[in-house]
């Protein structure tokens, strides 16, 4: 009889990369996405909002909907907004948005 202890297989850390996600100017998104990304910031690139995101980069990851917020300067904010991520500026500053992350759906 063996009395060594057997060895473990040991799962191996998942790979990660940032992904870069297209945001409207105003209202609610819905983006897919790996489950549990990690929002990093926003900004413009090219006149569009964007968001950065480290993800899973394992294609059979579970996936999830992570639905974001973007408000405008002024203008109205509800009680549950969110955990917020950033501003951005469009048009030299005459457009202001402020994002906020809702969570996953």
């Amino acid at each position: 009889m063996d009395s060594w202890p057997r060895a473990r297989e040991v799962e191996k850390p998942k790979a990660h990369t940032i992904w870069k996600f297209q945001l409207p100017t105003r209202g609610r998104v819905s983006l897919p996405m790996p489950k549990g990304a990690q929002l990093l910031s926003v900004d413009v690139q090219e006149d569009v909002p964007v968001l950065w995101a480290i993800v899973c980069a394992d294609p059979a990851a579970p996936k999830a909907s992570r639905v974001i917020s973007i408000r405008m300067t002024g203008h109205s904010v509800p009680a549950e907004v969110g955990t917020f991520v950033g501003t951005f500026q469009i048009d030299r500053g005459a457009y202001v948005g402020h994002v906020f992350d809702m969570g996953e759906c």
